[in-house]
């Protein structure tokens, strides 16, 4: 299995939540799977599973400021 690094971290997209509503949009990877931070599965990636969440558009919430 081939890794993909983010350049920050990666959350989970629209694409995962209509699949999986445990992966919830804009959610950090790690929620589910902690072992999955900077670096996850090219496949999640290809398929639209996950964005880097320096890229992710959506409703923001408190960890945006405080990661910030």
């Amino acid at each position: 299995m081939s890794l993909k690094r983010a350049k920050t971290h990666w959350v989970w997209s629209e694409i995962a939540q209509e699949i999986n509503p445990e992966q919830i949009a804009g959610r950090p990877v790690t929620d589910l799977y902690p072992k999955y931070g900077r670096e996850a599965p090219e496949e999640w990636y290809t398929r639209g599973y996950i964005v880097d969440k320096e890229d992710y558009v959506g409703q923001t919430d408190l960890f945006d400021y405080v990661e910030g």
